[in-house]
């Protein structure tokens, strides 16, 4: 009897254990790159919880022991929540080189534009939970699939002598819930 019930068990166990370890996978898959986006997130907004606010960095050049990923540019971070409207970016681009990418809360990079793929030198994009909301003209809309993630805005800096005046980009940037 034994015998006839052990390939029924060693069965129901290789399936169990198949069942279990793709559901843990698809949890990973599925949860973990929401938990770091939420721990960079937690990062961006600090103790204030500043949600929706442009951060500017304003180091140029390598930093003591701390890696980053181009010392050469400058970023500006917004950490967003679209869950009391959507955010109106607007400002310049940069001459050298200047790009905008937004990142949902699980790190998926869903937009990305760079001066090249802009007419002129100006920019205005509201960023949106869904299609219905209201943009203003003559803003660009850019569709969040989720309501937290983060915006990116990257200028590359050529040499020391264009701090100040990427400072002053940076400056007159405007990030504004609508």
């Amino acid at each position: 009897m034994l015998t006839r019930a052990l390939p029924i068990v060693v069965m129901a166990v290789l399936v169990g254990s198949a069942f279990g370890a793709l559901l843990g996978w698809n949890l990973t898959l599925e949860r973990v790159p929401v938990a770091v986006m939420e721990a960079i997130e937690a990062k961006m907004i600090g103790p204030d919880r500043q949600w929706n606010k442009c951060v500017h960095e304003r180091q140029y050049g390598p930093l003591p022991r701390v890696a980053r990923s181009n010392p050469d540019s400058m970023v500006t971070r917004v950490a967003y929540d679209l869950s009391e409207g959507s955010l109106r970016l607007r400002g310049e681009t940069w001459a050298d080189y200047w790009s905008l990418s937004v990142y949902q809360q699980n790190t998926d990079n869903v937009f990305v534009i760079n001066a090249q793929q802009i007419q002129g030198r100006t920019f205005d994009f509201t960023l949106s939970p869904s299609q219905d909301s209201p943009v203003r003209s003559p803003s660009q809309r850019i569709i969040s699939p989720t309501t937290k993630g983060i915006l990116l805005i990257r200028r590359f800096v050529v040499s020391e002598d264009d701090v100040p005046a990427v400072h002053a980009n940076q400056d007159s940037m405007t990030c504004e819930l609508v």
